[in-house]
């Protein structure tokens, strides 16, 4: 029979476990089926804070230092002002998508929420029928 003290002691270490398990669950993998997808994406961070997706944002293959926001999270010092760039905005239009022998290209429109002014464009790379960030 448990005594009281290792009955609390079991159920300790049985919350910790589980505790363990559910922090270890890896973040869900975004949608990367096209370039409106990512755009959204980075969208959606910037209006919610959540920097979580940023870094499956990025192509494996390009260093993740060429663009920081591969490596932001929500305590970096620049995350407010990547939260202030795209706070407001939305997708302008369909991507426009480039391709040559070897290589498939993306820049998504921006716009200004309010007004729909042109921002600038989100600039992508297709990869095995992924799309990646490669620029604003």
């Amino acid at each position: 029979m448990m005594t009281l003290a290792r009955s609390v002691t079991f159920l300790i270490a049985l919350v910790s476990v589980a505790s363990s398990y559910a922090l270890a669950q890896p973040v869900a993998t975004p949608d990367l089926s096209s370039p409106e997808a990512v755009a959204e994406i980075l969208l959606d961070a910037a209006t919610s804070g959540d920097a979580d997706a940023l870094s499956h944002l990025c192509h494996p293959d390009i260093p993740q230092e060429r663009l920081e926001i591969c490596t932001m999270t929500s305590e970096h010092p620049n995350f407010e002002g990547f939260r202030g760039m795209f706070t407001g905005s939305r997708l302008g239009g369909d991507a426009e998508i480039a391709t040559t022998d070897d290589l498939t290209t993306a820049r998504v429109p921006i716009v200004n929420d309010a007004d729909g002014t042109q921002l600038g464009f989100v600039n992508m790379i297709q990869h095995n029928g992924l799309w990646y960030l490669r620029g604003f």
